[in-house]
């Protein structure tokens, strides 16, 4: 029983890793995509002064 328990915990892992990197592969695409030049999370606001 302890080894079935084993397999089922290990296949878990596995597929919870597997979701985590189709995941990251989601999302750069699309950063790839609209942020061609890599200024990617740009928020510094100049002053005027």
């Amino acid at each position: 029983m302890k080894a079935f328990a084993d397999e089922l915990r290990m296949r878990r892992l596995l597929r919870a890793e597997s979701a985590i990197a189709k995941a990251g592969i989601k999302i750069l695409f699309p950063m790839i995509i609209f942020c061609p030049t890599g200024h990617i999370g740009n928020t510094s606001i100049r002053s005027h002064g």
